[in-house]
């Protein structure tokens, strides 16, 4: 179950199957006297429904848009290239803490990377798995919709890239001295708007570590996606 509705005499409860259930606070309590005996059955069933409520999990897909880019530092200065579009998708879920408190997950297929401009650009993209792991509160707007902040680490592995050069396409070597490391890590920071099973949001993630095998210089990651997601079994 999932709570829906809550005052400081009444609690909502909506079932998988779309069943509301409404207690009394009062009613949830310990009776005593005649009383007791008879409401113990609902009084159980009560709590338990609560206990469901406040640490549910609802599993759904994400997908969206990212803007790539690197940060590139050394010799005291610190420069970027242009943006990459492309594209971030996976199956995620959403684990309610408190009434408004959730903790979200994933594990998204999530493309990054940089290009220069010119006769001669350069593309370079990198296909990583990623896990983001995020701290969310939602603020109640309506019956069916929230708004939303999160903020928390993510840690990505990178599956595969390409550097693109002059029409030319090479693929990227993972491991070499001076070449690219596969781990990445960081931090995100997201905002969003929740529509019953629709989670619209857009979110930065801050690369936190030096994805180059360099110790001259550093290459972070820097991404601002916009994501849809469909939560199963989300409020209706």
């Amino acid at each position: 179950g999932k709570i829906i509705e809550q005052t400081d005499q009444v609690v909502k409860i909506k079932t998988q199957n779309g069943e509301v259930f409404e207690y009394k606070k009062d009613d949830i309590s310990d009776k005593s006297d005649a009383n007791q005996s008879s409401s113990s059955g609902s009084t159980t069933k009560a709590r338990k429904e609560i206990r469901l409520a406040s640490n549910a999990i609802t599993f759904g897909i994400k997908g969206g848009v990212n803007f790539a880019n690197v940060v590139y530092s050394g010799g005291g200065t610190t420069s970027s290239d242009k943006s990459i579009t492309a594209i971030h998708v996976g199956p995620v879920a959403d684990f309610q803490l408190q009434q408004n408190l959730f903790m979200n997950t994933g594990l998204l297929f999530s493309i990054k990377g940089t290009k220069t401009e010119g006769v001669d650009g350069e593309t370079i993209s990198i296909n990583y798995l990623e896990v983001p792991l995020n701290l969310a509160y939602k603020f109640p707007i309506s019956e069916n919709s929230k708004f939303l902040i999160q903020a928390g680490p993510y840690l990505g592995y990178a599956l595969s890239g390409k550097d693109k050069y002059s029409g030319e396409s090479t693929d990227i070597t993972f491991g070499d001295p001076g070449g690219m490391k596969r781990l990445d890590f960081g931090l995100g920071f997201g905002a969003g708007i929740e529509f019953g099973s629709i989670i619209l949001s857009a979110n930065y993630e801050l690369g936190l570590s030096n994805i180059i095998d360099e110790s001259s210089y550093k290459i972070k990651n820097k991404v601002f996606q916009i994501s849809l997601a469909y939560m199963f079994g989300g409020s209706k």
